[in-house]
């Protein structure tokens, strides 16, 4: 979309470009390619991808189970539904493993959150909240 007022058509090698003359409106915009678009109003029209709408599923889904968290649920459930005997060695030793890398990390977090004196703790709702204020002092 661009203004042709001074622009001379006579210019295009047509074997090279093809080209159609349309005329917009204010809230008009085209979509679609040479042989099927059209002209369409966006107060009565909105393009919506499959990409925007399993992205924002995605982001939806993330924002509450994280990745590690979705494994964890899944590990976890696998545990109590398989016998031990029927674990796979592969199985076993992730699950032993990522539940040793979760004990450290509880662990760490009560060390590191109980003693003010020597660490200044600072919890997940408490960075949220600082990144929330420093964006809104930037508006």
């Amino acid at each position: 979309n661009f203004d042709t007022e001074g622009f001379n058509v006579s210019g295009i090698d047509e074997n090279l470009f093809l080209y159609k003359e349309i005329e917009l409106g204010d809230d008009e915009f085209w979509y679609g390619d040479y042989e099927t678009g059209a002209i369409y109003n966006s107060k009565e029209i909105t393009i919506v991808s499959q990409t925007q709408i399993r992205d924002n599923a995605i982001k939806e889904i993330f924002s509450k189970y994280s990745l590690i968290r979705q494994s964890q649920i899944v590990i976890d459930q696998l545990k109590a539904l398989i016998a031990e005997e029927d674990k796979t060695a592969d199985f076993k030793e992730m699950a032993e493993f990522i539940d040793g890398v979760r004990a450290e990390y509880h662990l760490k977090k009560e060390t590191f959150s109980s003693d003010p004196e020597a660490y200044i703790w600072v919890s997940d709702e408490e960075q949220l909240q600082n990144i929330a204020t420093r964006y809104t002092k930037l508006i």
